[in-house]
């Protein structure tokens, strides 16, 4: 015998292992799992009950929505004034302002402007 026809062997051999593995579990699979077969009928058998009682009361309840009492909304309230537009840099109220000492203009710099010291050009920036 060579070694290809003993590796036929070894391969049939295994499969008859699987084969016998599953006969074995086949015959005992009810005897030690079958209560579960017994509960998933209970279980249908429950459903059913309830999708029928679920169907002869269905025809009895009134819709609820018919009973509510209709809402009639009044007028709105007036918008409030939100703080954006009271305090900041541009609010309405002048006193609100957040430059106080002095108006702020974009073209004020400080003496120590680095712009001014190496003499470039304002429009360059």
């Amino acid at each position: 015998m060579n070694v290809f026809q003993e590796a036929l062997t070894w391969m049939d051999d295994i499969y008859k292992d699987h084969v016998n593995k599953e006969i074995y579990t086949q015959k005992n699979w009810k005897g030690k799992h079958g209560y579960i077969l017994k509960e998933v009928h209970e279980m249908e058998t429950k459903l059913q009950e309830c999708h029928d009682d679920k169907e002869a009361i269905s025809g009895k309840i009134e819709d609820w929505k018919e009973k509510l009492p209709v809402a009639k909304p009044g007028p709105s309230p007036p918008v409030p004034q939100t703080t954006t537009g009271q305090i900041g840099w541009r609010s309405a109220d002048p006193k609100n302002n957040l430059e106080v000492f002095r108006k702020f203009e974009t073209n004020e710099h400080r003496k120590g402007d680095i712009v001014s010291k190496l003499n470039w050009p304002r429009e360059g920036l």
